[in-house]
């Protein structure tokens, strides 16, 4: 079969994210929902990993949009699920959420993502969670435990913080989180995320 018409090419797409390669993961995008009309959860990645580019360029209503598409067409599929295209699907309405201040629905979608993560026993897509989760936990002012997650989802080896770095919500996150506490502790937080781990991590983390 054709690269674009596999589960090969939601690996690959989601490898390019990760990367941060975003022009080559939109036109391959583009391309899996050209294609793959009968295909609903392949035009479901295509549609969810569209939605969080957006968001990342802070379009959050067109990351709705998206993003509520392709959730849609996961349950279509409930049949034959694909674990990856649900967290994927799952991460992009959380990130929608996030751009719009609406932590109910934030929670409401990251729980999920995260439980399945740990189902499918996948560091990277459980490091792929945190970021939402420290911004859920900002919120609920636990400043500390939002930097320590932060600082494990940029600087685990599973993972790559390329896609982290540009988005501009999270850059707002930690200035904010640095102005909030006192002066030094936020370099102390940090450096203690760095050597948190992961699997300790996971044993509190909310389950769906």
């Amino acid at each position: 079969p054709d690269l674009l018409t596999t589960r090969t090419s939601r690996l690959l797409l989601w490898s390019l994210f990760l990367k941060g390669d975003f022009s080559r993961a939109a036109q391959l995008s583009g391309e899996v929902l050209a294609r793959s009309a009968p295909n609903t959860l392949e035009q479901a990645f295509g549609l969810a990993l569209t939605g969080i580019l957006a968001g990342i360029d802070e379009d959050y209503g067109r990351c709705g949009e998206l993003c509520t598409a392709a959730h849609d067409l996961v349950k279509i599929a409930a049949a034959d699920p694909d674990p990856v295209t649900a967290i994927f699907t799952q991460v992009g309405m959380a990130v929608t959420a996030s751009g719009q201040d609406d932590y109910a629905q934030l929670r409401r979608h990251v729980t999920p993502a995260l439980a399945q993560a740990q189902t499918m026993r996948s560091p990277a897509f459980t490091l792929l969670c945190l970021p939402l989760l420290a911004i859920q936990l900002a919120h609920e002012a636990e400043p500390e435990q939002a930097v320590r997650l932060l600082s494990l989802a940029f600087n685990h080896p599973a993972h790559t913080s390329t896609w982290l770095e540009k988005w501009p919500l999270l850059t707002r996150l930690q200035q904010e989180l640095a102005a909030e506490l006192e002066e030094g502790q936020y370099a102390e937080l940090w450096a203690a995320g760095r050597a948190l781990d992961l699997k300790t991590v996971e044993d509190w983390l909310p389950a769906g």
